[in-house]
This record gives structure tokens, sequence and C-alpha cells, in this order.
């Protein structure tokens, strides 16, 4: 639109800091530096993130199943993300306690998410970006039968 100032959004794709990731980026190591220049200028950062925090039990109706260390999580913030989405075919790998786990360290790094919520009146609100003039709004959706019983 004329007038407006643009604005930055840029998309990652998928955030899987599992197997290997987990002891790298607890030592400390930050695989990620090459691309953290790509990221730091951006108005908004956005990742699916696939990765939830490992709780006291996993899903072993599901394979292959997906957990990170809370302390691996802390990299969100490394890479500029301002939302994650959370309805994908992983979000409840870790059970309910991985979920809250995970939605309890996002709400700790300032990262909004949506796509999945235990808070029911919630569940389907859009994350909506203002910004210099934009409203734009996001939406991140997964079938039921995504995460067997």
């Amino acid at each position: 639109m004329q007038g407006k100032k643009p604005i930055r959004i840029k998309f990652i794709g998928d955030v899987s800091f599992n197997d290997r990731y987990v002891s790298i980026l607890e030592s400390g190591e930050n695989p990620f530096e090459a691309v953290l220049p790509l990221l730091q200028h951006a108005d908004l950062v956005v990742g699916n993130l696939e990765c939830g925090a490992k709780g006291t039990g996993e899903n072993l109706n599901k394979r292959p199943r997906i957990g990170t260390s809370e302390k691996a999580l802390e990299y969100l913030s490394e890479l500029n993300l301002g939302l994650v989405t959370l309805a994908n075919n992983h979000v409840y790998d870790n059970l309910e306690d991985g979920f809250d786990r995970t939605v309890n360290k996002l709400q700790q790094l300032g990262i909004a998410h949506i796509g999945a919520t235990r808070d029911k009146q919630a569940q389907f609100a859009p994350h909506i970006l203002e910004k210099d003039g934009w409203r734009i709004g996001f939406l991140n959706y997964v079938h039921p039968d995504t995460h067997p019983h």
C-alpha cells in the first residue's frame, strides 16, 4: 500500500532442537551464528516449533517423537523468533506436561505462539502483528488425527 513503511517478516520453517542439538546448545555453542545476521533486522521472525520440551512422559503411540530440553529452547531467542506455530504433528509428543513446559518457556522468553493451547477460549485465536500501519493476522491449524491416542 502506498504511503506505508514496509515491514520485514521472515519465516524459517521447522525448528527442531533435538538429538545432537540438545548437547550442542546446552554446552553454550551456538550453531546458528551464520544465520543470525539474516534474522536480526526482521520485524517478525516466524518458525514452526517441532520440538517441545521433554516432560514426564512420551506419546508411545506415535513415532518418531521429538523432544528437547528447556535450556535448549532458550536458543529460540537467539534466532530472534517472535512467533512460533505449534499446530504440528509433534506438539504433543511429550504429552501435556511437555506441552505445558514448552508454553511456559515460550512465555518466559517473550515468544508468542499459536495453533495449540490448553485454553479452549484461545484455541483458534490468530496472532495479530500491528506495525507501521499494517495489521497482519497469522493462523495455524492441524487436523486432530495427527495425534494418535
